[in-house]
Order: C-alpha cells, then structure tokens, then sequence
C-alpha cells in the first residue's frame, strides 16, 4: 500500500514539473524516475527545460511521511545562504574608485587621475580593462618600475663650463635619487634639515612625487656612508698609480673652540691635470710643532702615504719643527729625497704679506689706512683702497649731511673720518700694493701649476723694490727699504730659497735653464756670486736625477753637469717635440725614461697654503652659528666629501653680486608692480 501511494505521489509531481517546462525555455535539464519505481532522481543531462529555482529541492530532503502521504502538495524550496563579499586583490583597483552607475545598475571605476569610467564587474569584465586603461593613461604619474626609458637633459661633470647637457635615457631610480640629494646638500653646504622643511617637500611632491624623502637622521647617515666610499676610491687610486705627493697644512680654531688641521695633497694625473684633494680636515690638540707633526704623520699613515715630495707650510715658529718632525719619519720610512732637502717649501703668499706688512709700518700711512677702513670695514687693504678712492666724494657729501657717520668715526677705536691727505695717500698707495695683489693671486691658485710661475714673481719684486729705492718720493723709499730688508731674509740669497723653484723653470720649456742663467746675471752685480748660484743650480739639477735614477735602476752611470748645456742635433731636435727637444738638452737620453716622473712632482709642488686655508672658509661655512652642535667627524665628511665631489672647477661664490642683485631690482620696477617695501 505504502509502495503504491509513492508512486502516485512521484507521477503527480512529475506532472507538475512538466506543466512548468512546457512553459520556459529548455535549459537542459531532466526529470526521470527511479527505475525501481520507489524514487525520483533529476537528471540535468537531458533537456526538461525545468529552472534551477524549481530544482532547489530534492526529493530525498522531503520527509517520508509528507511525500508518500499526499498530505502536501507543495514543496517548499530551500533558501540559499548569503556569501561575503569578496575584497578586492589586483592591484589595479588602487588608482580606481569603485561605484554602481545609477542608470544601468552596473558596477563601474573611475580614473583617478583622468576620471574616466570604465564598466568593471569582475565576474563580466574582469580587472582587464583597468590594467588596459592604467598603462595607456597619460595624467598618471611616473612609474618606479618602468621598461620604457625616457630621454632627458641631464646635468654632467663639464656641463656649466661647456653650458651644454647631454641628452640620455633616463628612469626614475629611489636610490639614484637619494643619492643625488646627499650631492646637493654636500655642495650646497646645506643643513641637514632640508629635508623636512615643508617647502623643499612641497616641491619634491610636485617634481617627483615618487621619491620618499628620507629623514634628517637616514640623510646624515647617506652622507657620511657617501664619504667613507669616496674615501676608499681615492685611497685605492693613490695606492694604486704610488706616485709622490705635495701636501700642504695649516690649522684653524673653530667656534667651537676647537683645534682643526687641514691636509691637502696634490699631485698630477694620468692626463697630466693638477689634482688638489682634502685629505682630512681633523681636531689636534694644539698648534705645537710636535702636535702638528703627529697630527700629520697619523694622517698620512691612515691613507698609506709614505711618499711625500714636499710640505708647504706658512712661516708660523712651529712649522719649521714639525718639518724637522716629518724629515725624520720619511727618512724611517725610506722614501726620503735627498734627505729631506727639498722637504720644506715656505708659503709665498704669508711672505708677501709680511713683506707689504713691514712697508706699511709706517704711522702716516697705518693713520690714513685705519680712518678708510673704519669708514668701509672691509679686510683685504688692496681692494678696500680700490673701491674707496672712486667713492671720495661720496664720503665727503655723506659726512655732510649724516652728523652719526662723523659721531661714530670719532669714537675709539675708530681714528675719525678720512681726510684729503688720507686720500692722496690711500691713492699713492693704491698704485704701490698693485703689484703684490697680482702676485698673490698667481700664485694662490690650486687648480692651475704656481712652481714654474713663482720665480719671475720674485725677480719682479725685487726689480721693483730697487727701482723704488732709487725714487725722488722720500716716503715711497722709506717703505722700499724696509721691504727689502724682509725680501732679503727670505729670498736674498739661494740658500735661503727652496731649489725646486729654479727646477721648475728649467723644465718649463718656454724658459729652459739659460733662462735662469739669464737672470742672474740681471739680479746679482756680484759675478763671482752670480757663477757661484749658477754652479749650484747645476749641480742640484744632476744630484736630483741621479737620485730617481738610483731609485729605478740598480747599477748606472751617473751624468756631469758639464752635459746639462751640451745642444743635440737638429735632425733630433725635428723629430721630437718641444718638452723632449728640452729635456734631451737638460740631461740627455738619460732622461728620457725618468722625465715625466721627475716632472710631475717638481710641477705639482704648490708655493702657498691657501689650498688648505680655503677649506678653513668652507669649514666657518659648515660651523656657523646655526651648526655648531656638528661633531669633528661629521665636519671632516662634509669638508672632505665636498672637495671630492665637486663637478666643475669654479670654487663657491657664497656673496651676493650686488651688479646683478641691482639689474634684477630694476626690471623688478620696470614692470609697474605696485611694490610694498616703502623708502624711508
């Protein structure tokens, strides 16, 4: 009985589902029953055309009673559960904004940067059409990772000298970058603090908004990893070609009240260009010779330099024994010259100044130079008399109409306002300090070659200070005297003078060695000391090649100095170019191997200091009052990482130029702008 009721219960649900599919659109579905009879199955492999919402339920989910009883004739379908909404993961979906149209109900995205829209139903479309659309959108910002390079102008070594840039591919880089902003604040002489000021992060958003900016203490960090990888390149370099050296030392006293020393080396490359490189800029104890020549030979031994040509120092009581200091330790080291003979070369610059020093010791012209500085406050005496005496009757007409400028020139320790004597001496004197200013920028450069060029400086002051004796002006022959007389202590004699001086002109090839034969005869009226200098040039000449010659050669035969004036051939002399037509005329074909060695050092030797007192500007630069707090290591990185860096041979310009500033303040005013600043 219960068998039969079950079939009657499957045939009229049978039924019921094929009134429903006759109905609908077929969709491939089956309902068939059980071959025993007893149950139905749904077989969706054969076309009834019955929807999934009518074949929710399964017929093994009703209850036995309810089905073979025929108490129900519905059958209630089973509710689906409702599932989470899935978040999403391409990473395309970060540079859209997601939103239902509310027009057609379909899920779209919208461009960020153009605001187009895009239809993006993942289960329609996909995340195709985003990443389709975010490789070809042209108000994107760059990419980090990019295979298509972009071509630039890209500022270069050489660039602000030849005013060209060189076009190449460029990508953006994050460490690049990075880099390229440790340069800037290295060159710049910048704070670290640049990096978080709010302006200088402004404008990276908008240059580069790809560039995380890293914090005052990562940058101080890059900064001071930058230095100690330069400072292994130069240190592997200087190994590496083990030439001689030039170093030059001085010492300065910081607002910090602490005691630096500079050393500066210089030496010539490959190409034959002067190098000038900052060794150390490092804290010493004090300003003693003993202290000066440990902080040097500690220097040297750090960078593994033992062979050192000359040191040039200025005329300071404690030089003159750290060089006997440093004359022991190379003799030690076995890389000593001669015994240190040409070890110690004097700054040409500090003997100048003494020398213009005892001329204007005078109390007339101290008098007239004291009241023109005080009115102008200005330091260099040369400069200051130059630009005071066009503005005389400035002064003059100011002195009339401020009663504050006489009242505060009266006042100690200001000697009172210029008057017209002043200014006829500040006017002799102008003409008079002339030529030493233009000897002392000669000879202070340290991008050019100053040994070969010091010795007619000198033969031309002394010319000057004997033809100033012999003048009717009692005063101009007074402050003559008194000049000679410290010419004379330094450079009067030449056993005074350091002889790499005269070695540097004979292999110069515009001069030669008649050239200083030459010059005797017109310095010294003396013949008998005039032969005596020229014998000892001489022979210092061959005693020097004979020394690198005993250095590269085990056994040789050393030269006379009758052969330093013996000429060659002329069909030689065709064949060869100038510098060796000279050098075969200095010593012969013996010379030949050695020259370029023996030139680099006697050429590279630098006359002043003020390769190292430059560093002392920069370093008053670098400890203003704003950076004190700076520690003597972080001092030394960016003085020294700055000097290694730097990409063009001009040095900083750190004033203003008041021509330009005054031709910017006119177009300023000839543009109509109402400006706020009023003139009082």
């Amino acid at each position: 009985m219960s068998r039969t009721n079950s079939q009657d219960c499957g045939d009229r649900i049978l039924k019921e589902m094929q009134l429903k599919a006759s109905s609908k659109v077929s969709r491939g579905k089956e309902v068939s029953p059980s071959s025993s009879g007893g149950s139905v199955n749904i077989n969706r492999n054969e076309n009834f055309g019955v929807d999934d919402d009518d074949m929710d339920c399964d017929l093994d989910c009703v209850p036995e009673d309810d089905v073979c009883g025929g108490e129900q004739d519905d059958i209630k379908p089973r509710k689906r559960k409702d599932r989470k909404e899935i978040a999403s993961r391409s990473v395309y979906w970060d540079h859209f904004d997601k939103y239902v149209c509310d027009i057609d109900k379909v899920q779209k995205a919208r461009c960020k940067y153009c605001q187009r829209e895009i239809k993006a139903d993942p289960r329609v479309h996909g995340t195709r059409p985003l990443k389709n659309h975010y490789e070809s959108c042209k108000k994107k910002p760059h990419e980090v990772a990019t295979n298509q390079a972009r071509v630039s102008f890209q500022f270069t070594r050489g660039s602000v000298i030849d005013n060209e840039s060189p076009l190449i591919n460029w990508r953006f880089d994050q460490d690049k970058v990075r880099d390229a902003l440790c340069v800037m604040l290295l060159l710049d002489e910048l704070p670290f603090k640049t990096v978080e000021n709010s302006g200088f992060k402004y404008f990276l958003s908008i240059a580069c908004p790809m560039f995380l900016i890293p914090s005052r203490k990562t940058i101080t960090k890059d900064i001071y990893n930058m230095y100690l990888n330069e400072r292994t390149k130069l240190k592997s370099y200087l190994k590496k070609h083990s030439q001689r050296v030039c170093i030059t030392t001085d010492t300065w006293t910081s607002l910090q009240k602490v005691n630096y020393m500079c050393l500066t080396a210089h030496f010539i490359d490959d190409d034959w260009k002067l190098q000038k490189r900052i060794l150390n800029f490092c804290p010493i104890s004090g300003h003693k010779s003993e202290e000066v020549g440990l902080g040097v030979e500690k220097c040297l031994l750090d960078w593994g330099i033992d062979k050192v040509f000359t040191v040039t120092v200025d005329n300071a009581s404690s030089n003159d024994g750290a060089i006997l200091y440093l004359q022991k330790k190379f003799d030690n080291w076995g890389t000593n010259i001669l015994g240190g003979k040409y070890v110690h070369m004097r700054c040409i610059a500090h003997i100048v100044n003494l020398i213009v020093q005892d001329g204007l010791r005078n109390k007339e012209e101290h008098l007239a130079i004291s009241r023109i500085r005080g009115a102008i406050r200005w330091n260099s005496t040369y400069l200051m008399l130059e630009a005071a005496t066009c503005l005389k009757r400035a002064f003059s007409r100011y002195e009339d109409l401020d009663f504050g400028y006489t009242n505060d020139l009266s006042k100690p320790p200001h000697d009172g306002v210029p008057v017209d004597y002043d200014w006829h001496r500040a006017s002799l004197l102008l003409n008079f300090l002339e030529h030493f200013y233009k000897l002392t920028l000669s000879i202070s450069g340290s991008l050019y070659v100053t040994s070969n060029n010091i010795y007619h400086q000198i033969c031309a002051v002394d010319l000057l200070l004997k033809q100033w004796l012999e003048s009717d002006d009692f005063e101009l022959c007074e402050m003559s005297k008194r000049m000679k007389q410290k010419f004379d202590k330094y450079w009067g004699s030449i056993e005074k003078m350091n002889m790499v001086i005269y070695y540097a002109v004979i292999l110069d090839p515009r001069y030669k060695l008649e050239y200083i034969e030459f010059s005797f005869d017109t310095l010294y009226e003396d013949v008998t000391q005039c032969l005596l200098m020229k014998e000892k040039v001489k022979i210092g000449m061959v005693e020097l090649f004979n020394t690198y010659k005993g250095m590269h050669e085990s056994s040789g035969s050393s030269i006379s100095s009758s052969s330093l004036s013996n000429p060659i051939s002329s069909a030689k002399l065709a064949s060869t170019t100038c510098l060796d037509m000279h050098l075969e005329l200095v010593c012969k074909n013996d010379f030949k191997s050695l020259r370029p060695e023996i030139a680099r050092d006697i050429l590279a030797v630098p006359v002043s200091t003020v390769a190292s007192e430059s560093a002392f500007s920069t370093g008053g630069r670098v400890l203003d009052a704003f950076r004190s707090s700076l520690s003597p290591k972080i001092v030394q990185a960016l003085i020294c990482a700055q000097d290694w860096l730097r990409m063009d041979s001009k040095p900083i310009n750190v004033e203003e130029d008041l021509s330009e500033i005054e031709t910017i303040e006119r177009e300023i005013l000839n543009l109509g702008i109402d400006s706020t600043i009023v003139d009082i």
